[in-house]
């Protein structure tokens, strides 16, 4: 009986015999992000008699006598990413620098003779920045959610559907460098050097050839085989254990002893981040809209801004006005319907964001901060070149490993982490995805998420 069938899906038969990538390679047929097509309406798409190709797949896996690849279906979500990361990851880092030097140097060469070389040398270029910054969202958000709900086991979960903004980003990622991938081929005829090319052109050309086997069984990898796995893990966690509180991103919301869960003093850590830039570079625009998208997601958002002048909360001559001013009183409370503002006297040095959050923000999930830019805290930096001011992040001077991402609209602009441009698709969703998954955890009063489940305890 054949091991086969026509109506298995590409990716499933890489999935099962990893050997046999290299078949569909040599067809044409891509494994990763078309990995859903059935085998048969893949061999048509390209010419294929279904039956020779299935005998084919049959004779190379009986045959194959070389050092396996690793067998991604057998292998613990944990370890997956961990291979993925010390495979794929690494060899990108380390093949995407030498691909630069060496598209520029073919393209300053022989640019002149084939003109193409330039737009090769662009393409590669565009191609590394968006995998360098693919990679540092697997390794910071979704790699570590991963490993977090496998650690979880049987252990229950209140918060479902974390995986989903986060792979969904990803896939649509795949396809990106999918499509690039394409381009690459299409711009070197298929990697197929000229009579004419030296060794460091057909370097260039064989190195693309490996980078596109890589990053195919690299995509296959998580499109077929994590995600999924990962997705259906995290379904029947979220729908076996269905009324206690969520590990998250290795913070939980803890639920306090018996007989202490039905206040709201619930015992629970808070998410904090920054959100830093020039002057008119839409600081508070991007805070306004990330707190919103935070929000449709269920989440408590709660906003610090940082002023350079003392606010008031009314006109002069106006009560509240006078409280403040006329009464020289240390706070007051303005209570209004649906409203309730309090104005405090503080020293003229401004407290620490954190402090301030576990004071007077202690039931929030996460908190978004306006400024702050020394403040030890993760940053999300936004930036317009028309504010004609340059990035806060100086990579002389500055740790990257505080800047969760830099969101701008300077098509040019590379950093050591994760780049977006207001022209991206989804852009807010992404930052959104970041800023919860990377911001600082800090104690807090119980979050929303707490106490909703401690009442249901109650």
């Amino acid at each position: 009986m054949s091991a086969f069938k026509m109506t298995d899906t590409v990716g499933a038969v890489v999935a099962r015999s990893p050997t046999l990538a290299r078949v569909f390679e040599e067809a044409g047929i891509d494994y990763c992000c078309g990995g859903k097509k059935s085998v048969a309406s893949a061999c048509h798409e390209k010419g294929l008699d279904p039956l020779s190709f299935l005998d084919t797949l049959e004779d190379v896996a009986l045959r194959a006598t070389h050092e396996p690849d690793v067998d991604a279906a057998t292998l613990t979500l944990a370890e997956l990413a961990d291979h993925i990361e010390q495979t794929h990851h690494a060899y990108l880092r380390a093949e995407l620098p030498r691909l630069d030097r060496l598209s520029r140097k073919v393209a300053a060469a022989h640019g002149g003779r084939n003109p193409r070389l330039h737009e090769l040398h662009d393409a590669v270029v565009a191609l590394a920045a968006e995998l360098s910054s693919h990679m540092l969202n697997e390794e910071r958000i979704l790699f570590p959610l991963v490993r977090q709900i496998e650690a979880c086991g049987d252990e229950p979960m209140v918060e479902g559907g974390q995986l989903a903004h986060p792979i969904r980003q990803m896939e649509l990622q795949h396809d990106q460098a999918g499509s690039a991938l394409v381009r690459l081929r299409e711009l070197t005829d298929g990697f197929l050097p000229p009579p004419w090319a030296c060794n460091t052109y057909r370097a260039l050309l064989d190195a693309l050839a490996s980078l596109e086997r890589d990053t195919h069984q690299h995509i296959h990898k998580e499109n077929n085989v994590l995600f999924l796995r990962a997705l259906e893990l995290e379904r029947r966690v979220a729908r076996d254990s269905p009324n206690v509180i969520a590990a998250v991103h290795g913070v939980r919301d803890v639920i306090a002893e018996a007989g202490e869960t039905s206040g709201p003093e619930v015992a629970a850590t808070m998410r904090i981040v920054s959100v830093i830039g020039r002057r008119n570079a839409g600081k508070t625009s991007l805070v306004v809209a990330l707190a919103a998208e935070l929000g449709r997601r269920g989440r408590s958002v709660m906003t610090i801004k940082h002023g350079t002048h003392p606010p008031d909360m009314d006109r002069p001559g106006k009560d509240t006005w006078r409280h403040w001013h006329e009464g020289n009183a240390q706070r007051v409370l303005m209570e209004a319907p649906g409203q309730r503002v309090l104005l405090e006297r503080t020293a003229e040095r401004s407290e620490d964001p954190v402090a301030l959050a576990r004071r007077y923000l202690g039931g929030a999930d996460i908190v978004l901060v306006e400024g702050g830019t020394r403040a030890s805290l993760p940053k999300i930096e936004v930036h317009r070149v028309a504010s004609g001011s340059p990035v806060i992040f100086d990579p002389a001077v500055d740790d990257a490993a505080w800047w969760l991402v830099m969101l701008t609209d300077d098509i040019a602009y590379r950093a050591p982490f994760p780049v977006l441009r207001f022209s991206d698709q989804e852009w807010l969703t992404r930052v959104a995805d970041l800023a919860w998954a990377g911001a600082a955890r800090v104690p807090g009063r119980g979050t929303a998420a707490a106490r909703a489940a401690a009442r249901r305890r109650a």
